[in-house]
């Protein structure tokens, strides 16, 4: 009779095992890591606090989501080109968007319908969603134009893609020779670069 094959079970989770999850993601290479890193995420909170209309009345009432927590979402949806839903789902789903963004497993994701249409907590201090805020505010693509600026000071192009491709890569550098060089700074065009307009 052959013997009956065991295989290795299912752990249950440990209190650190979450941490050190992420920390393997971290070093795997998950390029939202390397973004995290070089950007000054706070540089965008006075224009994304601009949205809110009126001053806090105080303490009372539910808490909106933090608006620099709530464009980092904005970056991961547009990057991974996803849904309001599958940018829920996707959120609450990886740790290393979670991370990227701020929120723990602990916190209520950001719904689809919070990033775009009217929800309760939003609707009180700016009658729509975070999105559409954004686009009544008129900051929306100033918000983006200023992110993509952030990432060419850091030498960093944007290559939206699927969820599976989406990345952050270094932009070519362009090496001139040095009679070009010389050509330039006399404020001319060298010969070669009529055949590579894009140069």
């Amino acid at each position: 009779m052959r013997p009956i094959r065991t295989y290795k079970p299912s752990q249950a989770p440990g209190f650190f095992d979450v941490e050190l999850r992420v920390q393997w993601l971290l070093a795997k290479g998950n390029p939202l890591s390397r973004l995290d890193a070089l950007i000054d995420w706070e540089s965008f909170r006075p224009l994304l606090e601009s949205i809110w209309d009126q001053p806090a009345q105080g303490p009372g009432g539910p808490r909106p989501n933090d608006p620099l927590k709530m464009f980092k979402a904005l970056l991961v949806q547009r990057f991974d080109n996803l849904s309001d839903e599958q940018t829920e789902y996707q959120i609450a789903d990886r740790l290393s968007f979670q991370n990227f963004i701020g929120w723990t497993l602990a916190d209520k994701v950001a719904d689809g319908n919070t990033l775009w249409d009217c929800r309760t907590r939003q609707r009180r201090l700016v009658g729509l969603g975070f999105r559409e805020a954004l686009v009544q505010a008129g900051i929306f693509e100033k918000l983006f134009a200023l992110f993509d600026a952030r990432l060419r000071e850091r030498g960093l192009l944007a290559q939206p893609g699927k969820l599976v491709d989406a990345s952050f890569v270094d932009v070519p550098r362009q090496r001139n020779t040095r009679e070009e060089n010389a050509t330039i700074k006399a404020g001319g065009t060298p010969s070669a670069w009529a055949e590579q307009p894009a140069k």
